[in-house]
């Protein structure tokens, strides 16, 4: 059955608006989506006071898609309600990021069997790998944002090789073609812009990489906000003046 035999098609990304790069993946493959004719909504939970509803940087993002009240409840509960929202909005197909909340990616194994399952892996640490190992025998496909985590994939998950795909996260390089890379004289600058955690990021991997590099005039920054940010200030606090941290980066 090709796409076009089930136009309209209707799908929905798990995930909750947010200045962190699974909700940017979330508004391109919104847009891509769009020129196929399948629509595209988000679905989230809140379980405790939130300030997402009435943040103005997020108004736009709240009136594409649907945020449950999950204050209270285990995260069984929030599975279930999870399931039960896809199957009462018909949808034809979901997106589940890998190594998200236990909720989310419970929901692989217990939706219906007419409705498409596939996962998304982000990164290549551990976790990531484990997570989409535990979900694969559920999902009908799986992306990741680059080829070396295909590769990876192919080798580590239950699903045939020709189910699994990659979708790079892309950046034009054309800008940076006459870039000279000084390591000794002028200081060269060092950014990571991403949410700040450790088992989906790698983060505390920075400040060892940049100890390691010694006495080189490199000066990091970090942009962004995460569980582990107060632990990678930490981390990081004997580097002094060569680590600027810029806190949580608006998305507009």
């Amino acid at each position: 059955m090709t796409l076009s035999d089930r136009m309209p098609m209707r799908s929905v990304f798990l995930v909750r608006p947010h200045s962190g790069g699974t909700f940017s993946v979330f508004t391109n493959l919104r847009l891509a989506l769009a020129c196929l004719g399948v629509t595209l909504e988000w679905m989230g939970f809140s379980d405790g006071p939130d300030p997402l509803p009435t943040d103005p940087a997020f108004a736009a993002a709240m009136q594409q898609g649907h945020l449950l009240d999950a204050r209270g409840k285990s995260q069984a509960e929030i599975c279930r309600d999870l399931v039960s929202a896809i199957v009462t909005r018909q949808y034809d197909l979901v997106f589940i990021n890998v190594l998200t909340s236990p909720a989310e990616m419970s929901v692989a194994a217990y939706l219906p069997p007419h409705i498409r399952r596939i996962i998304i892996v982000h990164s290549i640490t551990p976790g990531t790998f484990d997570g989409a190992k535990a979900v694969a025998p559920y999902v009908h496909a799986a992306v990741g944002v680059s080829p070396r985590i295909q590769k990876d994939l192919q080798q580590k998950i239950d699903l045939p090789p020709s189910l699994i795909f990659a979708a790079p996260n892309c950046l034009d390089l054309s800008a940076y073609a006459r870039l000279t890379r000084k390591l000794r004289g002028d200081t060269f600058r060092v950014l990571y812009l991403g949410r700040i955690s450790d088992v989906d990021k790698g983060v505390f991997w920075l400040p060892r990489i940049l100890r390691q590099l010694g006495d080189l005039p490199i000066h990091l920054t970090v942009a962004g906000d995460g569980p582990d940010l107060s632990a990678l200030k930490v981390r990081a606090s004997s580097l002094g003046s060569r680590v600027t941290f810029l806190g949580r980066v608006p998305a507009h």
